[in-house]
């Protein structure tokens, strides 16, 4: 055992390792586990034996790496990975990951060229000793006195000594001795007739392979013969055997400490070895102490599975005396979803009223006893009742399929999936991830029951005993689910309001899905024709300039373009070494060049295209002739909604061609667009937060704030305060909210650091309220591990191992995330003050979409004038800040007339 040592392993190679050597183990859901197994019981192996201060697990990234560009041969000779294996390696990260290890796979560079690189520059740092593991022997070439590698599979150590026993040669000449010999495995031909004992002994009488391609023509009998006709090949066997050392890695780790072994996340861990099957290791966890507000597991699951077949009259009969006499029942969907709503098809439905599921089969009743009409309208009474409670999961979706049977469903009390995301946004929301981690258990999973893909079964075809015990389970589960985790929310009166906000968004929500929005098909199909051309036009134009035709949309071949044939300056370089040809790359180009500027257009062009004028006309309803998208209350971890299927929130604003597409959505016949937008929320949340003076008064005096920020950076009245310089100031305002540093806003203004700091420094000398909250925040979140909303939602903080949660970054959510948070509450309790109040006029106006900080609402001319006189103090006075809130009000035939 080292003091300070670095342990590398080569993660590829033991993956196929593992793979073929260990038996087909599946765990429950007949899922192979046997590389899994495999790999992560050789890591606890290492680590138990070596104890290393730093680890790093390297696995090759999927796709193609500079040697396939050097060679097209170049490991032609290897299958596919097997699907099986392909499966396990996800987990296998995820594993590795949770044992607190840091992961690593850069795309266009092979794992041992990573490996290399890391290697190479830690063997430079005193005191540090660097331990390869891996059973490859092209990375004997890496060892020297501070590099060694071990091969966990047969215990062997290569240092100085022990690769000049293994091979016959020491490290410096391993890439010369593969050159003679080949490597099969990875389809790298040697000279023909050369062994290893011939490679040997060449080696030994000339030194190296220079020398012996010198001295070739003295070398007699065949194997002279083939060394001078294969003389031509060594170059490109040199450069495809040869350890790359020099990759750039700086996007993904900066200094030797980012390796450093993290705490174990036990959860995590107990709900990957529990899906697994690894019991023992399980059992291992469960010895550690855990603390006991972590640890949400009903370890005493008696799931009750009596099961009722309602499929006829009267064993429907018998089932609806129980449920009118029920006081809370849980109720489960089984639907078919169609991409459009008015589509979507309710296939069964389960109620569990005193532990006995009852299953009402809509596609296999008996005939001449009851139809699916009959039940439904037995049944209307009772869902529309809103005395009948009842608990669902996700119960957005049933209130579609139901009110698509003209039923209101009613007495909704609680919704499962909302109380496990206001508990803790970061959970996985998915009904059997919640299962994995609160209860613990095995199950029939969806898959299990009805396959996947090709193999995807109908539930008609499903036996009576299968379905029983799955949605048995399921509406079990919920059950569960719902006692476990709804106490934990009425332990907290702040959580308790978020959660009876959530509930009540989630309707409205429905509502204004349901209201859908109507578009201009005709215009939209114009655009895209019109889209279509100026694509050409400027294809045409990029390869004028570029003076020849290549694949614009490849980024090596752009990159060829850019940076060998017209040679612009290389800002930037991919993990592989290439030239990065990314947005911000081209962003900075176009500032003196057209070309990177044309390409830049050429791409939002393409996805605009692609994404809406092509696509909206196909997602057009044809009962209801309106595009319904779906808005996730659980997608984004601050509260935002998300809307999907499709997505509304992402048509840009101030380009030609975004209001273009805006214009396309249009009110119905005398009806208005009327858009309700919150002006500059999150700079008056950060103003209430901070209680900075300066910040307060310039909202409360209605002052341009960005204006104000302006004069006291650049020391000018504001009403000599140029456009750039307002902007310059809008930047830093809106940037500090969003925990922007030094770095980040230097290079958004594409100035210096110093200057950059010079702003910042002014900025807080401006406003020292806000930097006293961000150091708040900063020390809070340490403490308490999460931070809050203006009314109570609790946001948590990543502390993943990845480099990607650093300590930087975590500031910077921390930041930005209670303000983010609070403009989502904000909104949401918006749409419920104006959806509360249409209702109580009885308006015929309906909001339509819900985009950021702004509401839509289609307006009849006749309600025009209530509607505008109304909706900003509606939306204004939802919450009492230290500021005055301002909604922007436009009106319009189209929405980017109304915006």
């Amino acid at each position: 055992m080292m003091d300070e040592s670095l342990l590398l392993v080569d993660g590829s190679s033991y993956l196929y390792r593992a793979f073929y050597a260990l038996p087909d183990l599946r765990n429950s859901k007949g899922e192979p586990t046997g590389a899994i197994y495999g790999v992560i019981s050789m890591l606890r192996k290492l680590i138990m034996e070596y104890d290393p201060k730093y680890f790093v697990c390297v696995f090759d990234a999927p796709g193609k790496t500079f040697r396939n560009d050097i060679s097209s041969d170049y490991k032609s000779n290897r299958p596919s990975m097997p699907e099986e294996l392909v499966f396990q390696i996800d987990k296998i990260h995820q594993i590795i990951n949770a044992l607190g290890l840091f992961v690593l796979s850069v795309n266009g560079v092979e794992a041992d060229d990573v490996i290399g690189t890391i290697a190479k520059t830690a063997s430079k740092l005193d005191n540090l000793q660097v331990i390869i593991s891996t059973g490859d022997k092209d990375l004997a070439q890496l060892v020297n006195s501070k590099i060694r590698i071990i091969n966990t599979m047969n215990g062997e150590i290569l240092d100085n000594a022990g690769v000049l026993k293994k091979f016959g040669v020491n490290p410096a000449l391993i890439v010369d001795y593969l050159m003679l010999v080949g490597d099969s495995v990875d389809n790298i031909p040697g000279v023909p007739k050369i062994g290893p004992k011939t490679a040997i002994k060449l080696l030994n009488e000339f030194g190296n392979i220079d020398n012996i391609i010198l001295s070739a023509d003295k070398i007699k009998g065949i194997v002279g013969a083939n060394l001078i006709k294969f003389i031509p090949n060594f170059t490109i066997t040199k450069e495809l055997l040869t350890i790359k050392c020099d990759c750039i890695l700086s996007s993904y780790f900066e200094k030797i400490e980012d390796f450093s072994r993290k705490p174990l996340n036990i959860n995590l861990l107990k709900d990957l070895y529990l899906n697994l099957g690894f019991s023992s290791w399980l059992n291992d966890l469960n010895k550690i102490d855990i603390k006991p507000q972590t640890k949400m597991v009903d370890k005493e699951l008696n799931l009750c599975l009596n099961f009722c077949l309602v499929n006829n009259a009267n064993s429907f009969k018998d089932f609806f005396m129980k449920l009118e006499k029920s006081e809370l029942t849980i109720i489960d969907t089984y639907i078919i979803k169609s991409i459009f709503l008015s589509s979507i098809r309710l296939m069964a439905l389960s109620f569990l009223i005193d532990d006995i599921t009852y299953y009402i089969p809509f596609y296999n009743l008996e005939l001449n006893s009851i139809t699916r009409v009959e039940i439904l309208s037995i049944l209307k009474p009772w869902l529309e009742n809103n005395n009948k409670f009842k608990i669902l999961y996700d119960a957005k979706t049933s209130l579609h399929v139901f009110s698509i049977l003209n039923i209101d469903l009613n007495g909704i009390k609680d919704d499962v999936m909302l109380e496990a995301y206001v508990l803790d946004s970061h959970n996985n929301l998915d009904l059997y991830k919640l299962v994995d981690k609160f209860l613990c258990c095995d199950y029939l999973s969806h898959d299990d029951v009805f396959g996947r893909g090709q193999k995807t079964k109908n539930i008609e075809s499903i036996s009576n005993e299968i379905i029983s015990k799955y949605f048995s389970q399921r509406i079990n589960f919920i059950k569960k689910l719902h006692f476990l985790l709804r106490p934990l929310l009425a332990k907290e009166i702040n959580l308790e309001y978020i959660y009876d906000l959530e509930k009540v968004i989630s309707r409205n929500l429905k509502l204004i899905e349901a209201n859908g929005v109507k578009i201009d098909k005709s215009d939209l199909e114009n655009q895209s024709s019109f889209l279509e051309g100026k694509i050409l036009e400027l294809e045409r134009e990029i390869y004028i300039l570029a003076e020849t035709e290549f694949n614009i949309n490849s980024p090596k071949q752009l990159g060829d373009v850019l940076f060998k044939l017209m040679n612009l300056p290389i800002i930037r370089k991919t993990s592989s070494g290439l030239p990065s040809t990314d947005e911000s790359v081209l962003s900075k180009l176009s500032q003196k060049y057209k070309l990177p500027k044309l390409v830049l257009d050429y791409r939002a062009l393409s996805k605009l295209k692609s994404t809406y004028t092509d696509k909206l006309p196909r997602m057009v309803d044809p009962k209801t002739n309106r595009v319904h998208t779906t808005y996730s209350q659980v997608g984004v971890i601050t509260g935002r909604l998300s809307s999907f299927d499709p997505n509304l929130q992402n048509i840009p604003v101030r380009t030609e061609i975004g209001r273009l597409i805006r214009k396309a959505f249009i009110p119905e016949r005398d009806c208005l667009f009327v858009s309700a937008d919150y002006s500059q929320i999150e700079l008056r949340i950060m103003a209430h937060f901070s209680q900075d003076d300066n910040l307060q008064t310039s909202f409360k005096n209605g002052i341009d704030v960005h204006l104000s920020t302006a004069s006291e950076i650049f020391g000018l009245p504001i009403d000599i305060i140029s456009d750039d310089q307002r902007r310059t100031a809008k930047m830093i305002n809106f940037g500090l909210i969003y925990g922007m540093g030094v770095f980040g806003l230097a290079s958004n203004l594409n100035i210096d650091n110093l200057s950059a700091q010079n702003y910042i420094n002014k900025y807080f000398a401006r406003y020292p309220g806000v930097l006293n909250y961000i150091n708040s925040v900063k020390s809070n979140v340490r403490e308490l591990g999460y931070v809050e909303t203006i009314f109570g939602r609790r946001l948590y903080l990543p502390t993943a191992s990845k480099k990607s949660f650093n300590k930087q970054a975590i500031d910077r959510l921390a930041i930005n995330a209670p303000i983010q948070g609070t403009a989502a509450d904000l909104i949401k309790k918006a749409m419920v003050s104006v959806q509360e109040w249409l209702n109580f006029k009885n308006l015929k106006s309906k909001i339509v979409m819900q985009v950021h900080d702004e509401l839509i609402l289609e307006v009849p001319q006749v309600e025009l004038t209530i509607i505008i006189d109304n909706i900003s103090n509606l939306m204004c006075n939802v919450i009492d800040l230290n500021i005055p809130l301002v909604v922007d009000i436009g009106v319009g035939n189209n929405w980017s007339e109304a915006h």
